[in-house]
């Protein structure tokens, strides 16, 4: 059941913040020389309890820095503008970002070292582009008719005549709306739309052009032919999700029992952007058995802690901000 390739080429790279320049000279204030003092202050925290982070070495690129106090606040002296950041510690994972000053109370989420980081690079962090989420709730686009297949990479299918009932439809989108809150570490609490297409038997179905949906239909002979029980896709721009889709063996789907919800969830995970894991138990292990569980809450709530290009250890891309400054409402002159 493994995810197959984004249907769309991915519109950036993502990268690391570049590496620390060499510290220049300080001035006796602890500041860079030269330069005027200002103040960067905030807080770094547990990103799965918010707990407070003490004793961690935070590194700034123009040479400034300093350690989190017992309470995880910090406070520094560095030059105004953008700065990459490295916030380094046994307790935690390295995480190297940006911050712009001067600011306070800025809140700086760290991955807990405990953490089983191999489990969520495989499935967060699968590929080249590093993490890959939807930044909003999709829609959900149910196709009643079931779906003659072909291959897994074909644009369209052909409806049959054959249905789902009222009662398989609305189990199907109460499986995915469950799925969708568990899988998204509950950012999102449903979803955007739900909308049922019944297409006429024999007509052509376009069934990856829906950008801002997921669709998900069943399938008849798509266990015959591939030996799988169902497929999740997804597809990208600039590593953000923009659409995905769920296709359900028809056979295994309507007789699959206690392990239905199962199924559908780790093919609706696909479809949120996440890969296999192997390094612990998941509901994205490749072999469909188990239901969403705690790793799988903590992992997808720290995915959306962290920017679409985020890449392992924990390395923001260069052109995201933790406390990017949002730019003023500003009203023109009253015209007739």
């Amino acid at each position: 059941m493994a995810a197959l390739l984004p249907l769309f080429a991915c519109g950036g790279q993502s990268g690391s913040p570049s590496a620390p320049s060499p510290a220049p000279a300080s001035s006796p204030s602890g500041s860079p020389a030269g330069s005027s003092s200002i103040g960067l202050e905030g807080r770094a925290v547990d990103s799965l309890t918010s707990l407070p982070q003490a004793a961690l070495s935070i590194r700034v690129e123009d040479g400034s820095g300093g350690t989190t106090a017992s309470d995880g606040t910090f406070s520094i002296s560095t030059s105004a503008g953008q700065h990459a950041v490295t916030l380094s510690g046994q307790a935690i994972v390295e995480r190297q970002t940006t911050l712009r000053a001067p600011a306070s109370g800025v809140v700086v989420s760290l991955i807990p070292a405990t953490f089983n980081l191999s489990a969520f690079n495989e499935m967060c962090r699968s590929g080249e582009a590093g993490l890959q989420r939807w930044d909003a709730a999709p829609g959900l686009v149910v196709i009643d008719a079931v779906l003659e297949f072909a291959s897994a990479t074909d644009a369209s299918y052909t409806a049959t005549a054959e249905r789902l009932s009222g009662a398989d439809r609305d189990g199907l989108v109460a499986d995915l709306a469950w799925g969708l809150s568990e899988l998204s570490g509950g950012n999102f609490g449903g979803f955007r739309t739900v909308s049922t297409e019944s297409p006429a038997a024999g007509t052509s179905v376009s069934f990856f052009a829906r950008e801002g949906s997921i669709v998900v239909a069943r399938f008849r002979g798509l266990r015959a032919s591939t030996g799988s029980m169902g497929f999740g896709r997804w597809a990208t721009r600039s590593s953000q999700v923009v659409a995905g889709a769920v296709l359900l063996d028809r056979d295994t789907d309507a007789a699959a029992g206690s392990l239905r919800r199962a199924l559908r969830a780790h093919e609706l995970g696909h479809a949120l952007g996440w890969g296999h894991v192997t390094a612990q138990t998941s509901a994205m292990n490749p072999v469909v058995g188990a239901e969403p569980n705690a790793f799988d809450r903590d992992a997808s709530r720290l995915a959306f802690l962290r920017p679409p290009g985020n890449t392992t250890p924990d390395r923001d891309p260069v052109a995201y901000s933790v406390n990017m400054q949002a730019f003023p409402m500003v009203w023109g002159a009253i015209t007739p």
